[in-house]
């Protein structure tokens, strides 16, 4: 279920900010009620393959530009462990309004 959830988050070309805010909210939900069927919060990433990649998923939907491009963090960080590049910028292509901050950011990213 959740590489489906991501899948088509990701796959989406306009996701507008009411709509983020309510996927923010229904992620939330089964990242936070997930851990009762777990006993051990470390067996939900074993037994949940993408996991890691749903939870920052979750903290780009509800990110600023200048927060995306910390957690990428020039390939380097959280965001960029779980998203290729490509996937990235598609993500923020569907967030955000093209402007110039945007297309700052889309360059940079690498």
């Amino acid at each position: 279920m959740v590489e489906d959830l991501i899948l088509r988050v990701t796959s989406v070309e306009d996701i507008p900010a009411n709509v983020a805010s309510d996927l923010v909210i229904m992620f939330n939900t089964v990242a936070t009620r997930t851990p009762m069927i777990f006993p051990e919060s470390e067996e939900i990433a074993q037994y949940v393959r993408k996991w890691r990649k749903f939870l920052e998923l979750i903290k780009v939907l509800g990110a600023s530009l200048k927060e995306i491009e910390i957690r990428w963090a020039s390939g380097k960080g959280p965001l960029a462990k779980e998203f290729t590049a490509i996937q990235v910028k598609q993500l923020i292509r569907a967030l955000f309004q093209n402007t110039e901050r945007r297309s700052i950011l889309l360059a940079s990213i690498k």
